[in-house]
């Protein structure tokens, strides 16, 4: 049973992980690291061969791995808390005004106190199955991991072999 569930993590991990915005993310990214190399390579005109296409291969991967890292901290949630508290203040004004549609005139502040609770449980019951059915839908990092790998082997493999050529 335990080989079946991690069988299924797997398998969900790698649908999870595959999307049109994910795909051609990596793609696009990777047409764009070889452009800029070959650009850079070509249009860059120093006498030695071997300092032109090393600071090329240098500038492209660079570049692109800069970009996967930045891709992986934003879906990690690198500053989601400096919006945290706009964001809060504004769930509470709407739970505020659910909370006052509902009051009568002659109410105590006891009744007001329950009714505005009863309106955050249902509000906090509704945001959790919104986060449940985003999680289930959330796409992985794999992408910008495969980007970062090949950037660094193109890097290593390409500045290696040519100053070692």
């Amino acid at each position: 049973m335990q080989k079946n569930q991690k069988n299924l993590n797997a398998k969900s991990y790698w649908k999870r992980s595959w999307n049109l915005g994910s795909i051609l993310y990596f793609f696009i990214s990777i047409f764009l690291m070889i452009l800029i190399i070959f650009l850079t390579g070509y249009l860059k005109k120093q006498t030695d061969y071997r300092l032109t296409w090393s600071n090329a291969i240098t500038v492209g991967t660079t570049i692109f791995l800069a970009i996967a890292i930045f891709v992986i901290l934003f879906k990690k949630g690198f500053g989601k808390n400096l919006f945290k508290p706009m964001i809060d203040s504004y769930h509470q004004s709407r739970i505020s005004k659910k909370a006052k549609t509902r009051y009568l005139l002659g109410m105590n502040q006891f009744e007001k106190d329950k009714i505005l609770n009863q309106e955050r449980q249902k509000y906090q019951n509704e945001r959790n199955k919104k986060d449940l059915e985003k999680q289930k839908n959330q796409t992985t990092n794999l992408a910008s991991f495969l980007l970062i790998a090949i950037t660094l082997l193109t890097l290593i493999i390409g500045v290696v072999t040519i100053h070692y050529a």
